[in-house]
């Protein structure tokens, strides 16, 4: 079973500590290497681990890389969307200003979360590895995680603007905006050194935030006058 994302590392029992460290040394070695050519041994190794603890907590090297999409799921739910049953069952009557608040509101968390958690950077190897292959655990992503969020945000656009929900342009709005933040990430090499920074630190994301979100108001301004 998944391992309570809210759950302070220093409150884990043992073995939960050590499946810990083995989702988050496959996530960093699937994300790098890949699936095929990562081994068992070397996550063990990377996890500070004997090999037998992943048949263990996972009955192989299978159910690992199945964990592993399970983490992100669960920890990209945690953070980014807004899942609350108040909140789902009200998407139907928010005002334009509401929706575009809400969408404003995702979109920034999707930031906090990609830009500001120390996970994301081998989340988005894992993720991004996983699109090419288009495996079972990228099904599972996209199912869990990815293909809820945007037809969630596509709703808050539509209210937003006035585009039915079901138009394609309203998921191609919101796949450009989460795009332009995964791209401060995967491009994070081209970022630092066109603008000078040493990392995106707490500053930088504020001022990457803040440009975006003008973005995303820019565009429900102009969807709304056409």
């Amino acid at each position: 079973m998944p391992i309570d994302t809210q759950t302070q590392s220093t409150e884990l029992s043992s073995s939960q500590k050590t499946r810990l460290a083995l989702i988050n040394a496959a996530l960093r070695l699937f994300g790098s290497k890949g699936y095929a050519a990562t081994s068992t041994r070397e996550i063990a190794e990377a996890a500070s681990t004997n090999i037998s603890s992943i048949a263990y907590h996972f009955g192989g090297k299978q159910g690992l890389h199945t964990a592993c999409a399970e983490y992100f799921v669960s920890l990209a739910k945690t953070h980014v969307n807004d899942t609350s049953p108040a909140t789902s069952a009200a998407w139907q009557s928010l005002s334009q200003e509401n929706a575009e608040e809400a969408l404003i509101s995702f979109v920034g968390r999707m930031i906090d979360f990609l830009l500001g958690s120390k996970e994301a950077p081998s989340f988005v190897s894992f993720v991004l590895r996983e699109v090419g292959s288009e495996s079972d655990a990228m099904q599972q992503i996209f199912e869990g995680f990815i293909g809820p969020s945007i037809e969630q945000a596509a709703l808050m656009y539509s209210k937003a603007t006035g585009i039915s929900p079901t138009a394609e342009e309203a998921k191609i709005a919101v796949m450009s905006y989460v795009g332009q933040v995964f791209y401060f990430r995967v491009a994070q090499f081209v970022v630092l050194n066109s603008l000078g920074w040493e990392e995106i630190g707490p500053e930088q994301r504020k001022l990457i935030k803040t440009t975006l979100l003008q973005k995303v108001r820019a565009g429900i301004a102009a969807a709304r006058e056409e």
